[in-house]
């Protein structure tokens, strides 16, 4: 089931909010022996900056459950729910320009 959207603006955050750049994650990839292919992803973890408008997890935006987010359809949540579906869209903006990156939607499933 989708899940309702919390909030109509997304959180923004950037790579300038990264604990390693992604220099130093090529590095630390390519020193372990393995090399990188043209179409290999790094994967940075989540993306948080230090205000609530660039928190990049549910969790943080609930505060840990300590403030649950309201739902446009009423319900509140902390966390995911089993057949919750989660989409993720992209995009990179230079000075003038920019470019979508796409989307990725899938659903939470049990363990």
């Amino acid at each position: 089931m989708p899940l309702p959207s919390p909030n109509p603006t997304p959180p923004r955050t950037n790579t300038l909010m990264l604990y390693y750049s992604s220099a130093q994650q090529l590095c630390h990839h390519a020193l372990s022996g393995c090399p990188m292919r043209t179409g290999d992803l790094l994967g940075s973890g989540t993306i948080s900056g230090p205000t609530p408008d660039s928190f990049g997890s549910i969790l943080e935006l609930s505060q840990g459950d300590a403030a649950p987010l309201a739902l446009s359809d009423g319900t509140e949540r902390s966390f995911l729910e089993d057949d919750d579906t989660v989409t993720v869209r992209g995009f990179a903006q230079a000075r003038i320009t920019g470019s979508a990156l796409g989307v990725a939607a899938d659903n939470s499933a049990p363990f």
